[in-house]
C-alpha cells in the first residue's frame, strides 16, 4: 500500500498548469503599445541595421498594412523607422513628414539608440515643428491656442501596464495549485495513518511501520510546505496586483489636444511616402 501512495503523482501536472495559466494570461493581456514588435518590424529593424533601406521600407509598408484598423499608437515606431530609412536614402523631405506622422500620434516618440548627432538634430527639429504647429509650448498647449481651438480631439499617448493582470493570473494559478497540493498532502497523510493502523491490527510493530514509511512521510510534509509557499506567493501577488491597479487608476494618460482650427496642412500618408521611394 505504501508503494501505491505517491504524494507527488499530481505535482508535475499542477506545476505545468500554473505555468500554462501564467503564459496564457500574459498573451491575453500583453499591452498593445508602440513598442510591441511583430515579425515584420523585427525584420525591418534588422534590415535597417545592415543599411538595406529599400528592403526595410518594404517590410515597414507591409507592417503598416497589418496595423490597419489597429490603435494608432502601434504605428509610431513604424513611422519613425520609415523616416530613418528615407533620411539615409537622401529623401529628407519625406523623412521629415514620416517623423511628423509619428509626433502627431505620440509626441514622446524617440529614435533608436546609436543614431548620429546630425540625425538627432533633424529629428528634434521635426518634433519642434509639430509642437509649434499644434500650439504646444514645451509639451503644453499655449493658452492662446487653447482658447481659439473649439472643438478639439484628444489622442491618448499612454499605455496600460499589463503587470496587474500578470500578477492576477499568477495569483490565481498559485492559489489553486497551493490549495490542491495541500489537500492532496492531507489525503495522503490520512492514507498513511490508515496504513499504520491497519498494520498494527495485523500484528506488525508500529515503530517498524513508521520507519519503513519515513520517506513517504517526509514527502507528504514537503508537498504540504510547497503548497503553503504557493498560497503565500499567490496571496502576495494578489495584493500586489490590487495595489498596481489602484496606482494605475490614479495616473491619467497623457493626451495631446489637437484643434480643428489649427493651421495644419494634411500630411502625406505612409503609403504615399513609400510609393515615392525609388
Amino acid at each position: 500500500m505504501v508503494e501505491n501512495m505517491n504524494p507527488f503523482r499530481y505535482q508535475n501536472l499542477v506545476i505545468i498548469t500554473m505555468v500554462a495559466c501564467v503564459g496564457l494570461m500574459w498573451s491575453a493581456y500583453k499591452p498593445s503599445s508602440a513598442h510591441a514588435n511583430s515579425q515584420l518590424m523585427i525584420q525591418a529593424k534588422q534590415l535597417y541595421k545592415v543599411k538595406q533601406w529599400d528592403q526595410a521600407l518594404y517590410s515597414l509598408q507591409k507592417e503598416l498594412r497589418r496595423l490597419r484598423g489597429k490603435p494608432k499608437i502601434q504605428k509610431v515606431p513604424v513611422y519613425v523607422f520609415i523616416g530613418l530609412c528615407l533620411y539615409h536614402k537622401g529623401s529628407k523631405g519625406l523623412a521629415w513628414k514620416a517623423f511628423e506622422q509619428a509626433f502627431f500620434i505620440d509626441r514622446s516618440a524617440v529614435l533608436p539608440p546609436g543614431e548620429k548627432t546630425a540625425l538627432k538634430g533633424f529629428f528634434k527639429r521635426a518634433r519642434q515643428r509639430v509642437n509649434a504647429r499644434l500650439g504646444w509650448d514645451g509639451g503644453v498647449q499655449s493658452q492662446s491656442k487653447s482658447r481659439a481651438s473649439t472643438p478639439s480631439t484628444s489622442v491618448a499617448t499612454g499605455t496600460v501596464s499589463p503587470w496587474p493582470w500578470v500578477l492576477f493570473s499568477f495569483s490565481a494559478a498559485a492559489l489553486a495549485g497551493g490549495a490542491f497540493l495541500i489537500l492532496n498532502a492531507s489525503a495522503n497523510q490520512g492514507q498513511l495513518e490508515q496504513f499504520l493502523t491497519s498494520g498494527v491490527k495485523q500484528g506488525a510493530v508500529r515503530a517498524e511501520l513508521e520507519t519503513s514509511s519515513e520517506t513517504l512521510r517526509d514527502s507528504v510534509g514537503l508537498q504540504n510546505s510547497i503548497g503553503i509557499i504557493a498560497l503565500s506567493a499567490g496571496g502576495a501577488s494578489l495584493v500586489g496586483a490590487v495595489i498596481l491597479l489602484v496606482v494605475q487608476g490614479k495616473k491619467k494618460p497623457k493626451t495631446a489636444t489637437r484643434s480643428y482650427h489649427s493651421p495644419i496642412t494634411p500630411l502625406a500618408t505612409s503609403s504615399t511616402i513609400l510609393l515615392q521611394v525609388d
